[in-house]
C-alpha cells in the first residue's frame, strides 16, 4: 500500500507543481491586468478633468461651443473627403473596365483583320 501512494505521489508531484506555477502565473497577470485596468481608468479621468476646464475657460471667454463647432465641420469635411476618395476609386474601377474593354475589341479587330489577311488568295 506504501509503495502505491509513493509512486501516486511520485506522479502527481509534477502535475501538482505544474498548477501551483500556473496559478502563481495566472495571480500574476491578474495583478497586471488590475494594474493597467487602474491606470486607463486614471488617464481617462484625467481627460474629462481636462476637458471640463477646457469647457469651463471657453465657457468664461464666450467659445463654448466654439470646440464643438470645430469638430463638426472636421467630421463633415472628412465625410466630404471620403465620398470624393470612394468617387475616384469608382472611377478607377470604370477606367479600368474600359481599358479592358478597348482590350478585348483591339484583340477582336486584330483577330478579324487576321483572318481575312489569311484568306486572300
Amino acid at each position: 500500500m506504501e509503495r502505491i501512494q509513493n509512486k501516486k505521489n511520485e506522479l502527481l508531484s509534477p502535475i501538482n507543481d505544474d498548477e501551483k506555477k500556473l496559478l502563481e502565473e495566472v495571480d500574476v497577470s491578474f495583478a497586471r491586468l488590475i494594474n493597467a485596468n487602474s491606470g486607463i481608468t486614471a488617464h481617462l479621468n484625467s481627460i474629462r478633468k481636462v476637458k471640463e476646464l477646457e469647457d469651463k475657460a471657453l465657457s468664461g471667454l464666450g467659445l463654448k461651443d466654439l470646440r464643438d463647432r470645430i469638430q463638426d465641420v472636421g467630421v463633415k469635411a472628412s465625410k466630404k473627403l471620403q465620398k470624393a476618395i470612394d468617387a475616384i476609386k469608382s472611377s478607377e474601377d470604370t477606367v479600368d473596365s474600359l481599358d479592358k474593354t478597348k482590350k478585348e475589341i483591339i484583340e477582336k479587330i486584330d483577330s478579324v483583320t487576321k483572318e481575312i489577311k489569311d484568306d486572300r488568295p
